[in-house]
């Protein structure tokens, strides 16, 4: 009877232990995870605005990079064989 109560008692301790901690895990790995896309949202956030009443992104293109492509005039021509 003792060696009853005494697996039973301990298959309580581990029960609840096992429960907190998968509670404290979660709890853990959503915080991470709220922080990581918080991190994400900022650094990104200076890029795409968001069009009022709308579901419609603007993303910004910065002006050097617009400067840039509209002096790009071409490139060479490369001939190739296709290989079978």
């Amino acid at each position: 009877m003792f060696m009853l109560k005494f697996l039973l008692i301990l298959f309580i301790i581990f029960y609840v232990i096992y429960k907190a901690f998968g509670f404290l895990m979660k709890s853990v790995l959503r915080s991470a995870q709220n922080q990581q896309r918080e991190h994400y949202q900022n650094q990104h956030s200076s890029n795409h605005k968001k069009a009022p009443n709308s579901n419609l992104n603007i993303e910004y293109v910065p002006k050097e990079n617009r400067d840039h492509n509209s002096n790009f005039k071409g490139g060479d021509y490369v001939d190739y064989e296709e290989v079978k």
